[in-house]
């Protein structure tokens, strides 16, 4: 059997192609039913029923991520009816479900804190400079002049304390 040169599908008869489909499918039952036996992690979420709060928090984890499978379906047996695989996204910025940025942190999709945000934007390319903190800055590093001008061209009155 050959391939196309992107090792997605084969090229060949239709059998060749048959007989790649139902490794391929086999390959991934293995995999999935692997990441049941072994439980939730960084990369997999195991959900009973359908929750599309807890499965769009996942899926945007995921994303933001390192990408990862939410099987769905599982019962006590074991047994997945479906799952979906997420790849790790670099777009313009990380997604978001219902307003809220989500990461994977162990078992969980959690929102992540304030410094995990600034870098995960930073990631993405996203950077919002006026949020970084700067640790070793002080008041003594502020153009008091320049701002009071600015503020003044907002019609805000300042009353900076001159240092």
């Amino acid at each position: 059997m050959t391939f196309d040169g992107r090792d997605a599908t084969p090229s060949g008869s239709e059998q060749d192609a048959r007989e790649w489909l139902v490794d391929s499918l086999h390959r991934d039952w293995l995999d999935i039913s692997r990441r049941i036996s072994h439980g939730e992690d960084e990369r997999t979420e195991l959900t009973r029923g359908v929750d599309l709060k807890q499965i769009g928090a996942a899926l945007r984890a995921f994303a933001n991520s390192s990408g990862g499978v939410l099987v769905l379906g599982v019962e006590d047996s074991g047994l997945g009816v479906h799952w979906i695989e997420v790849a790790a996204q670099r777009g313009y910025e990380p997604m978001r479900h219902r307003g809220r940025v989500y990461v994977r942190r162990g078992r969980a999709s959690v929102e992540p804190s304030p410094s995990q945000l600034q870098e995960l934007l930073n990631r993405f390319g996203y950077v919002f400079t006026e949020e970084q903190i700067v640790a070793s800055a002080g008041l003594r590093h502020i153009d008091t002049a320049r701002f009071d001008e600015f503020m003044g061209r907002l019609g805000i009155e300042t009353r900076v304390r001159r240092v």
